[in-house]
């Protein structure tokens, strides 16, 4: 182990710079090259079927089925129509057991949903305004793992209701006993049995495998610790931005969404480069430099950097959606959750507070710790305003305290790098305050305002209002 944790440095010593810096490029020009070909093989690649076209979507709400949420389609869906004669041939992507989940309270009959998929029906009969794609990984059509193609049929109004009940994929449906103005089902079947298929697959699960072995055999040789923060850096965003997490909507062609993501990106590039410049200055630059022990920093700083870079699949299983009392209070085992973090998190400051005292700083972290203290504590005094705890806040609060050359800092500082490399590339540097309206993403509970009636037909029943100003 001694050999393996110091070989790098040794080599760094021995060999001709020349070759050490030609080995270098050589691996990275062979890196990107491998990226931008499995990426360009993946969910941007252009599907089709039988030499048709398939448009690529989204994992939630898709305009082409169902045009939007709560009272968008109007009465009876009549905005929406038609909804019979007609079929839709579309690419789902990887991950949609989860990505078809509502985040805001979505009213099905007496029941509401939230925090679980949005398929209302089963056996192949599904309610309109469902999450196509989950409806697809529900029915077994669609691969959560990779993706795929499928068609679906609109049948038209369906007086019967629809059965819920757990299907493929974790994906439990939701139950309708009523009539709905228009239906769906899959006949992608056809697909798989007798057409010919290209450009279906989803390979992102792939990609990050070989961007993990990649990276941690990078991590492994690399010597000078600038050259180490700035591959990874770059590397980790663009990987959320194209691969892990796109902060794009998917619906639409892939050249198209192509332009949007790469716009995208480079938008959020710069300021997230100028605060990784303050990162490494202040933080990782006094962990990495002078540090010989490549095989600790490989597993523990670049293995803790891709647990922080994947916070969408290695924390998903945790019942927390966004750091406010109210979304913890409507998620069942949400504060059981919050608590079991702030445990490891007391632990872990514990550990770095040891570190502290033992190296002199502790009084300095403790003034600069208390400041921090102050300053969100008169935040949450201004009205009107909720205090959102964004993932690329906690990184920022907590690195300082990881700047020590020491085992745990060594993860600690990898993880939290990672985290706000993912909420920057994935949800850009988004307010600390927040309006309640901001928060609210949609939820028809919170709609405000009472409705001025127009008029009431006593023959008829019928009652008619002015639609309220924020509808």
């Amino acid at each position: 182990i001694k050999t393996l944790q110091f070989l790098p440095s040794k080599l760094n010593s021995q060999l001709p710079p020349i070759l050490l810096k030609s080995g270098l490029a050589t691996f990275l020009i062979l890196w990107i090259f491998l990226f931008y070909q499995l990426l360009s093989n993946s969910l941007l690649e252009p599907a089709n079927v039988n030499g048709q076209s398939v448009q690529l979507v989204g994992c939630g709400q898709v305009d082409d089925v169902w045009k939007g949420i709560n009272q968008a389609c109007g009465v009876d869906g009549k905005i929406c129509e038609p909804f019979d004669d007609r079929t839709f041939l579309f690419k789902c992507p990887a991950g949609c057991a989860k990505g078809s989940w509502t985040y805001s309270a979505k009213p099905v009959g007496n029941f509401s949903s939230i925090y679980r998929p949005y398929v209302i029906g089963g056996d192949n009969k599904y309610r309109a305004d469902s999450s196509i794609c989950g409806a697809g990984v529900h029915q077994g059509v669609i691969s959560n793992r990779k993706g795929g193609c499928a068609r679906i049929r609109f049948k038209g109004f369906n007086p019967a209701g629809f059965r819920g009940y757990k299907g493929k994929g974790g994906v439990e449906s939701i139950g309708f006993d009523s009539f709905f103005s228009a239906s769906f089902s899959f006949d992608s079947y056809l697909i798989r049995e007798k057409e010919w298929v290209d450009g279906c697959s989803d390979l992102r699960f792939f990609i990050i495998g070989v961007n993990i072995v990649l990276s941690l055999v990078f991590g492994y040789f690399v010597v000078s610790p600038q050259f180490f923060f700035w591959t990874l850096t770059f590397m980790g965003f663009w990987m959320v931005v194209f691969v892990s997490d796109p902060p794009v909507n998917l619906e639409g062609s892939s050249p198209e969404i192509w332009s949007k993501m790469i716009s995208l990106g480079f938008r959020r590039l710069l300021p997230t480069t100028i605060t990784s410049y303050v990162i490494y200055h202040f933080c990782v630059s006094r962990t990495l430099e002078n540090l010989d022990a490549s095989l600790s920093r490989s597993l523990l700083w670049v293995g803790g950097f891709w647990l922080g870079l994947l916070e969408n699949y290695t924390f998903e299983s945790l019942p927390i959606d966004r750091l406010i009392i109210s979304d913890i209070n409507k998620q069942p085992g949400g504060w059981a959750a919050v608590i079991f973090l702030l445990i490891l998190v007391i632990v872990a400051s514990l550990n770095q507070a040891y570190t502290m005292w033992y190296s002199g700083k502790l009084k300095s972290y403790l003034i600069l710790y208390g400041c921090l203290a102050g300053g969100v504590f008169i935040l949450t005094l201004i009205p009107g305003q909720t205090l959102r705890v964004h993932h690329y806040v906690i990184a920022l609060v907590l690195l300082p305290g990881t700047s020590f050359q020491t085992t745990p800092s060594l993860l600690y500082q990898g993880i939290l790098v990672g985290l706000f490399i993912f909420g920057v590339a994935r949800w850009d540097f988004d307010s600390i305050l927040q309006t309640t309206d901001e928060l609210r993403r949609g939820d028809s509970s919170l709609l405000s305002g009472i409705p001025s009636f127009i008029s009431f037909n006593a023959t008829s029943g019928a009652i008619l209002w002015k639609a309220l100003e924020n509808e």
